[in-house]
C-alpha cells in the first residue's frame, strides 16, 4: 500500500513537473527511495516512476524508465564502494544527475535546475535532522 501511494507522489510531481516546475522532483522521490529501500525494490520502483513520467511528459515512452534505471543501479553501485550517507554525497550525486539528464534531454549544459535540486535536498538535510536517521546520513 506504501508504494501506491509513492507512485501516486510520483504522478502528482510529474503533473507538477509538466505544467509548471521546471526541476525533476520525481528524480527526488527516485534517489530517496533508493536510499530507503533494498535494491530490488528501488530498480522496480525507479522503473514505475520513469514510466510514470514519461506518459505525463508525452515524450519517448522508456527514456526516464531507463534513465531513472540507471541512475539507481550506479548509486547503488557506489554506496557499496562509497560511503554514501555522507551529507555532501548525495547534492552532489544529484547535482552530476540532473546536469547528465539535461544533456541527453537539450543536448547542451544546463546546470540551474540541477543546482536547485542539490539545493533542495540540502534544505531538506539542515532544517530536518531528526529524519536523517532514517536516510543513515552522517552530517
Amino acid at each position: 500500500m506504501k508504494n501506491y501511494l509513492l507512485l501516486f507522489l510520483v504522478l502528482i510531481f510529474a503533473i507538477l513537473q509538466v505544467s509548471f516546475l521546471p526541476v525533476n522532483l520525481v528524480l527526488l522521490v527516485v534517489l530517496a527511495f533508493a536510499l530507503l529501500n533494498e535494491s530490488s525494490r528501488s530498480l522496480l520502483f525507479a522503473f514505475y516512476a520513469g514510466l510514470i513520467l514519461d506518459l505525463a511528459k508525452g515524450g519517448p515512452l522508456g527514456f526516464y524508465s531507463i534513465f531513472f534505471l540507471v541512475v539507481v543501479f550506479v548509486l547503488l553501485l557506489y554506496s557499496n564502494r562509497f560511503e554514501v550517507s555522507r551529507w555532501f554525497f548525495i547534492p552532489i550525486f544529484i547535482f552530476l544527475v540532473s546536469v547528465i539528464e539535461n544533456l541527453f534531454k537539450v543536448h547542451f549544459f544546463v546546470w540551474k535546475e540541477g543546482l536547485i535540486l542539490a539545493f533542495v535536498w540540502f534544505l531538506r538535510i539542515t532544517l530536518m535532522p531528526e529524519r536523517n536517521k532514517d536516510f543513515k546520513l552522517k552530517v
